[in-house]
């Protein structure tokens, strides 16, 4: 049977339990989307548009990354400290039903950090959880990982985002690349005002302004304040700590082994 619990990072994952168990997916994924609520409703299109052009500007931009890194180690470590394979596959099986919710709901925000999270070497290389795996969520998860491909531009994903009626939390990692690519073009042509350029440009802030729901994350009950606790108390930093977890439990072969020990965000995802 596997453990219902997991600990909370900041208490060394001994004192303090989040049963993700009895809580479950569609709660877990609906309450990541309430703290994230609180997030974006606070933000101005004009934020996004001088973060792209002036990225190491300190900036509330910088929240999204923050958010995006922690829910995407934490999902790494709730399954890593699972000392029991069966513990680990059912914790490995919740969190891929939490990315469905989370998609379900029009989250990509958090969808995307939660994949990101699988993604990781630390939980990827653990084979021989990934292959007790039920196959609904190994079939369930090569579609997210195909949703979630860099290729073409994200064109999948984007094709998701584009049909998705408002509202719907977008994927920042969209916006601000699109935003800095346009930042890259002349604003000027030939002495002129290139308005081809400012109308690309208000078209993506206007989709933004667009998606976002019109009443602010206080408004909704029922916030559970322990989780965004743990949520929000994750390292941003990506130590060794998680992958010398992964080996601990399943340890290195040739053919698993990795160059670098260092637990990576994917570069196809951020």
């Amino acid at each position: 049977m596997p453990t219902n619990s997991t600990t909370s990072p900041e208490d060394n994952h001994t004192s303090k339990y989040l049963d993700l168990f009895k809580i479950g997916a569609q709660e877990l994924a609906f309450q990541i989307t309430l703290g994230d609520l609180q997030l974006f409703s606070d933000f101005k299109p004009f934020e996004f548009l001088l973060a792209s052009q002036q990225p190491n500007l300190p900036s509330r931009i910088a929240e999204f990354t923050t958010k995006f890194n922690r829910l995407s180690q934490w999902v790494t470590r709730c399954i890593v400290f699972q000392e029991e394979l069966d513990s680990r596959v059912a914790t490995l099986g919740l969190f891929i039903s939490v990315a469905s919710a989370l998609l379900v709901l029009k989250n990509f925000h958090s969808f995307m950090a939660v994949v990101a999270g699988l993604h990781q070497t630390p939980v990827s290389r653990l084979a021989r959880t990934w292959k007790a795996l039920p196959t609904r969520f190994t079939t369930e998860f090569e579609k997210m990982k195909q949703l979630t491909s860099l290729t073409n531009n994200k064109a999948q994903l984007r094709r998701e985002i584009e049909k998705s009626q408002p509202p719907y939390i977008p994927f920042t990692g969209i916006l601000l690349g699109d935003l800095a690519a346009l930042n890259e073009l002349p604003t000027t042509v030939n002495d002129q005002v290139n308005f081809i350029k400012c109308q690309a440009v208000a078209k993506i802030l206007e989709s933004f302004l667009a998606s976002l729901p019109q009443r602010a994350a206080t408004s909704y009950p029922a916030i559970n304040q322990e989780l965004q606790a743990a949520l929000n108390g994750e390292s941003e930093d990506c130590s060794d700590e998680l992958y010398a977890q992964s080996v601990k439990l399943e340890a290195i072969t040739p053919r698993l082994y990795k160059k670098s020990k260092r637990c990576s965000k994917s570069p196809d995802l951020i």
